[in-house]
């Protein structure tokens, strides 16, 4: 994929600023998640989302927590989670100190799933890295979550409502 892009200048023009890279990082990411996980197992690639996410955070975890650690909204997040539930995947349970708060817990039906997701993750993230210092990788993730910083503080939104008016003016 990347030599027919470093083959046509036509192409590589959409691709000279960070964001449009890291656009079509993710889609080459999202292509490689779908077939070595979503073909591979009953469930949908936002449903494979939220089982890592709860697997990285832990058994327990509110929808709050969750919802905040994958950037997802809790409305749409409910709906994946009811959907998990449907399957038997997770289960929510009531909090024992606070009745209103419920917690998400993956069922046993989820260490079949897991072990997938990890030699998925585990194989695309040595792509990623491949050829990068262990120095390289350090500060590229440092980069990568300041970035996502930004965005969540809404440096980006800032910036995108100011260029945009000063367009319209």
């Amino acid at each position: 994929m990347l030599n027919q892009v470093q083959d046509r200048p036509e192409l590589q023009e959409g691709l000279s600023d960070i964001g449009g890279s890291l656009y079509q990082l993710v889609r080459l990411m999202r292509r490689y998640w779908h077939d070595g996980v979503i073909t591979s197992l009953d469930v949908t690639g936002p449903q494979a989302i939220v089982l890592a996410g709860l697997k990285a955070l832990g058994d327990g975890v509110n929808q709050t927590e969750l919802s905040n650690y994958l950037s997802i909204h809790k409305a749409p997040l409910a709906c994946i989670i009811d959907q998990l539930e449907q399957k038997g995947l997770v289960e929510r349970r009531h909090d024992s100190r606070d009745r209103r708060v419920r917690r998400i817990f993956a069922t046993d039906q989820v260490s079949a799933i897991y072990p997938r997701m990890e030699l998925v993750m585990d194989s695309l993230n040595a792509s990623l890295t491949e050829g990068l210092s262990a120095s390289e990788q350090s500060v590229l993730k440092g980069c990568l979550d300041t970035m996502r910083e930004n965005l969540l503080t809404g440096l980006g939104e800032n910036r995108l409502s100011a260029t945009m008016g000063s367009e319209l003016i």
